[in-house]
């Protein structure tokens, strides 16, 4: 069973491709202002791959307008990891509370082979 509840529209990204040589920005979430402590959950839905030398980095960036995006915090880096699991909340990021009203998420690579996909969405915790 699914230990994490999802509604449909708390998605950063859905079974999204890792980016090749470039960056993926989801669109913005209202996530400020809600009084509960949230978080970002991470699945791998197809496993990650990268090149020997190459990176992945994972990042937060939020706003006050939806427009204007500044970076909050990297929470993944890493050169050539060589098992990145397919597992439901790979990665978990619990958004502070000076947090602005929108937040959004960057995968990053510099590999133009790399492969795999993510998603990513807001839980209650």
């Amino acid at each position: 069973m699914n230990k994490f509840l999802r509604d449909a529209n708390s998605y950063f990204f859905k079974k999204k491709a890792v980016p090749k040589n470039t960056d993926e920005t989801s669109s913005g979430l209202e996530v400020g202002g809600s009084n509960s402590a949230l978080e970002i959950i991470f699945d791998v839905t197809t496993k990650i791959e990268i090149t020997s030398t190459k990176a992945l980095t994972v990042k937060v960036e939020h706003s006050d307008d939806n427009e204007t995006f500044t970076e909050l915090a990297t929470i993944y880096s890493a050169t050539s990891p060589a098992d990145i699991d397919v597992t439901e909340g790979w990665l978990r990021y619990t958004l502070p509370v000076n947090v602005k009203k929108y937040a959004r998420v960057k995968v990053t690579t510099n590999d133009g082979s790399a492969a795999g996909a993510v998603s990513a969405y807001l839980h209650l915790v």
